[in-house]
């Protein structure tokens, strides 16, 4: 029995969700009742964040920072609740409260949802402008922003002098972070400053002020024993995992105990262990997200764009907008008619759930979450059938059938949805003379309103960016290096620039595959397109010309542009990772990926 006992120490895993649990169970609830202030709600939401949470952490799943995944299910949770109701609203200081929480809270307030979870996170729970910015999907660096706008407010609300130096402005954002407990750039510049600047001590007493009333606001206890319950998991997970041990190690003798133990010390070493990562310069925020294929399968997986860290994959699929959520299709066909089954996979958790089965062999394309509607395409069909899905009642309604006489205007990878979620493009070839079309389906009537033929388009390699930039869509033919712009209403191509008249020899071999993210839509209507002879092509979109060249002397596969406009994610030959400054073409960070296949998105934040 001594072996038994040994083995009830506990794995990493396990120690490491009893601390977070220590750590964070006031604060997770706090948090989440400041959110919607309701408290049988913000009790249903800390159990199940911490459940789901538990799961994914003792099933080994968290390749990233338990603590942030725990944050980012309170939160995505939260806001979807207050979403959904208009009775829910966030905790308040009553109206007897000091004049000063009554000012801070007045001007949280003024701040969306999601803006404020961020603003809660690093001045209420003092968690980080990291934990703060992957939690809400906005990002470090805005976390930080809207934590000193918030100040700022304040301090104008207390009536403090504005007249400030740019010695002074400066100053601010390293104060603010200050307050949060955060580091930023320029604290030695700052300090020499305050020595002699009345009005920037005057500003951080406000600022410190500012977190102090904040944190200041009484929260209702739960009713329920929160803790309790979180521990619940991870108790049931330790008896399960003592009582197969035990039966293990009475029947392991000699060599058989020797196995044992390499396993039982392979499982430690995969808890333990965390893969060594080039952090680079230039370090960003944003989320990346990635079509990932290898011997396994199809994966979406979710970068730290500024380092190339991995933070979760899930089976491939559509990526919603806000990149919380992909919904998959499987489709099974043995021993009778297919039978396809939807299933919903959480980016953070990389829990995985099945939604719906539906007859027939089908594959998704693209979800509207706001409408409850998944789109799915009839890929016995030809990929020729659309088919509208409601998530809510769990049933198909409606569908519609692309013209006859095009090939494949809805396949998987060839199709992007509009920013508003209200058309779907794809790209097709037409049967008779095989020339390209542009294929506009209204989502919401479920029907064609448009088919815009494409002046020599190799179809095999377009992108299609429904980025309506100036009321135009485009097309993009990565191997040929052809940039189509057409015009939905009037069913016609405008314009169309080569970006090189010498071919590349990815065009010149026949049917390439698609890649997506060879075009890219930037800020101040500029577009991002991968060169066929290299680097990476800034275009304006208002006349169509190519105004630049970025790095002609590497090739890239697919581009992205960051949420700040500052930095463009780019994938070399052979999937190596890279992330370049948009104004000078810099190299900032390079990361040996090796089987990422295409950019699906990058969570902007707001």
């Amino acid at each position: 029995m001594d072996d038994v006992d040994d083995a009830r120490a506990e794995f990493p895993a396990t120690s490491l969700y009893r601390q977070l649990v220590a750590d964070h169970t006031d604060r997770v609830y706090g948090y989440v009742m400041l959110l919607v202030g309701d408290r049988s709600v913000s009790e249903n939401i800390a159990n199940d964040s911490f459940r789901r949470t538990s799961q994914a952490l003792l099933r080994g799943q968290i390749m990233g920072d338990a603590e942030e995944v725990l944050y980012r299910h309170a939160t995505r949770e939260g806001l979807r609740r207050l979403a959904r109701s208009k009775e829910l609203r966030g905790q308040l200081p009553p109206t007897s409260a000091d004049d000063r929480q009554i000012t801070a809270f007045g001007i949280i307030d003024g701040f969306s949802p999601q803006q404020r979870a961020a603003i809660f996170l690093a001045a209420w729970g003092q968690l980080g402008y990291r934990v703060a910015g992957v939690a809400t999907g906005i990002g470090e660096g805005r976390a930080a922003e809207l934590a000193f706008a918030a100040r700022q407010e304040y301090r104008e609300a207390r009536g403090y002098p504005s007249d400030m130096t740019p010695a002074c402005q400066d100053a601010g954002p390293v104060l603010s972070a200050r307050a949060d407990g955060a580091r930023l750039a320029g604290e030695n510049a700052v300090d020499d400053h305050l020595v002699s600047c009345d009005l920037c001590r005057g500003t951080a007493a406000a600022f410190d002020e500012f977190g102090a009333v904040v944190r200041a606001i009484h929260i209702p206890s739960p009713t329920t024993d929160v803790a309790g319950a979180a521990l619940g998991e991870v108790e049931a997970h330790a008896r399960r995992r003592v009582a197969g041990i035990g039966d293990i190690l009475r029947l392991a003798v000699g060599p058989g105990l020797l196995v044992v133990v390499l396993i039982v010390g392979l499982l430690v070493f995969q808890q333990c262990s965390e893969a060594s990562v080039q952090t680079g310069l230039g370090r960003t925020s944003d989320l990346l997200y990635v079509h990932l294929r290898d011997e396994s399968g199809d994966w979406i997986v979710t970068l730290d764009s500024g380092s190339g860290r991995e933070l979760s994959r899930v089976p491939g699929g559509t990526l919603t907008g806000n990149g919380q959520r992909v919904y998959s299709a499987e489709a099974s066909c043995e021993g009778g008619p297919c039978v396809t089954t939807i299933r919903l996979s959480d980016t953070g958790t990389t829990e995985r759930t099945d939604v719906a089965q539906v007859d027939g062999r089908l594959e998704a394309v693209a979800v509207v979450e706001e409408r409850q509607d998944l789109y799915l395409v009839d890929a016995a069909s030809g990929w020729t059938r659309l088919l509208r899905f409601d998530l809510e009642v769990g049933r198909l309604s409606g569908s519609v059938s692309a013209p006859t006489d095009l090939l494949e205007p809805y396949r998987p990878g060839r199709t992007a949805l509009a920013e508003d979620g209200s058309v779907l493009f794809g790209v097709a070839s037409s049967v008779d003379d095989e020339s390209g079309r542009v294929l506009a389906t209204d989502l919401r009537a479920m029907e064609i309103i448009g088919s815009v033929p494409l002046e020599r388009a190799e179809l095999s390699s377009v992108n299609v960016l429904p980025r309506t930039l100036n009321g135009r869509a485009y097309a993009y033919e990565p191997g040929g290096g052809r940039l189509h712009e057409v015009s939905i209403d009037g069913a016609q191509s405008v314009a169309s620039i080569d970006m090189e008249t010498v071919r590349s020899t990815a065009a010149t071999g026949g049917t390439t595959s698609v890649v997506e993210g060879a075009l890219a839509a930037g800020a101040q209507g500029l577009l991002y397109a991968v060169h066929p002879s290299g680097g990476i092509a800034v275009v304006e979109a208002d006349p169509l010309r190519v105004v630049r060249q970025v790095r002609e002397d590497r090739r890239y596969t697919a581009v992205v542009v960051s949420s700040d406009g500052e930095k463009l994610y780019a994938l070399e030959e052979g999937g190596t990772y890279v992330v370049l400054d948009e104004a000078t073409g810099m190299e900032l960070l390079r990361r040996n990926q090796g089987q990422i296949v295409g950019f699906v998105q990058v969570n902007a934040g707001q």
